[in-house]
């Protein structure tokens, strides 16, 4: 278990796609996103990750490259409900 309930974590692993869905439980009201850029230089903002509601949840990977100007979006749709998973299990 982690040792705050209302955590859930996800790692995405492949970057084959710029759209992903996660399901979460009810007791989930937060989504850490773990990201590993392609170039050490480029940077990242998450977007929309806390005070998850029940429903659909849109989080946002915005990336930019290391010349500053190229942007890609990565999108989660995070869908919180009785049959998600609850914060003791980690994403994959």
């Amino acid at each position: 278990m982690h040792p705050c309930p209302l955590f859930r974590y996800l790692q995405v692993l492949y970057h084959r796609s710029d759209a992903y869905t996660e399901n979460v439980g009810l007791d989930v009201s937060r989504l850490t996103v773990n990201v590993t850029t392609a170039d050490e230089n480029a940077t990242y903002v998450v977007s929309g990750n806390e005070d998850l509601q029940e429903g659909e949840n849109t989080v946002v990977c915005k990336v930019t490259a290391q010349d500053g100007t190229t942007v890609k979006d990565y999108t989660i749709q995070v869908i919180k409900s009785a049959e998600g998973a609850s914060s003791e299990t980690s994403g994959e």
